[in-house]
């Protein structure tokens, strides 16, 4: 059974808000954009690996998109899937081209037609995973759990080579549609030596009770102030990012239409890209409103939590 879901990223709807939010002319916006690309591919390789592990789905315990930490640091697995008799970690790679896998060098190169790029080893990045899941298990009294690790390469028409030791590759590296088998042949191998069955649910339900949600600051990241954040509320046709609030609506002058709940993205964008709390005060200057009962309804009408305390609206747990 799947006990936790793979979610669209927090990470791409931080890039989907500051897009709509950064000036056009901002000198970055293309390295932004390019960022938010290979987000965006990378999650959609996700979700073409999960098509195929989700066939073991009725005889193990899979979570996606787990991040555990472990001695103050954390670490992140695209999947795990946990049989009667081990845990496997699936590190999913949505490259197109030619993978070249350097095992003298540790080194992955792609060649997608015009250019060789170099990337770290995600054999070197899996074996650190397992290893980490190996004393973060251990930390909760499962002991000598064989973990194993897997590269899913998301597109069949993605081309394979090595360079060096090719039967190593060979049991780590595959393209995602042979991930269900290679793991069916390992549970043969551990049931035909009467390996003691492992409780895989329980497990599972422990990780996916521990795992957080992989986030971070794109602001940061990019070098972006949040003073070149454009405030208003934007008319979903026209992007115009300055509807006016007119009895109850939001009317959005260039293109003649008005819109009733335009101000939830708007609020949404802020949590996002600003703070995850908001005044009455700062939902005014963000909204364009002038009056604090209008911003107070608009608040209430989000299903948000009241810090009495601090007067500050706050996103539900």
């Amino acid at each position: 059974m799947i006990i936790r879901k793979r979610t669209y990223p927090i990470v791409l709807k931080k890039y989907e808000a500051l897009l709509r939010r950064l000036p056009p002319t901002f000198h970055q916006i293309s390295d932004v954009e390019a960022a938010f690309r290979k987000q965006l591919k990378g999650y959609h390789g996700e979700l073409l690996v999960d098509r195929q592990t989700d066939r073991l789905k009725d005889r193990s315990t899979i979570l996606y998109n787990v991040q555990l930490q472990f001695r103050g640091n954390s670490f992140q697995m695209d999947t795990i899937v946990i049989t009667t008799y081990a845990v496997y970690i699936i590190e999913i790679k949505n490259f197109d081209g030619i993978l070249t896998f350097d095992t003298f060098f540790d080194q992955l190169i792609r060649y997608n037609g015009s250019k060789e790029e170099g990337f770290r080893s995600p054999i070197t990045q899996a074996t650190t995973q397992a290893n980490l899941l190996k004393q973060w298990l251990h930390k909760h009294d499962y002991i000598d759990i064989p973990i194993y690790s897997f590269i899913a390469i998301s597109r069949p028409s993605t081309v394979i080579k090595v360079d060096g030791d090719k039967n190593k590759i060979r049991e780590t590296v595959m393209h995602a549609e042979f991930i269900p088998q290679k793991i069916s042949e390992y549970e043969r191998i551990f049931k035909n030596k009467d390996f003691t069955p492992l409780a895989h649910a329980q497990i599972g339900k422990i990780i996916a009770e521990k795992s957080m949600t992989f986030d971070k600051d794109i602001l940061a990241v990019h070098n972006i102030n949040k003073k070149w954040i454009l405030s208003g509320v934007q008319c979903s046709d026209c992007n115009n990012l300055k509807l006016q609030r007119v009895h109850g609506n939001w009317h959005c002058e260039p293109c003649r239409k008005k819109w009733r709940y335009a101000h939830r993205q708007a609020i949404k964008d802020y949590f996002l890209l600003i703070q995850p709390y908001i005044t009455n005060k700062t939902c005014r200057e963000f909204l364009h409103v002038s009056s604090r009962f209008t911003a107070n309804r608009i608040l209430q009408s989000m299903n948000l939590i009241f810090d009495e305390k601090d007067k500050l609206w706050k996103l539900p747990n």
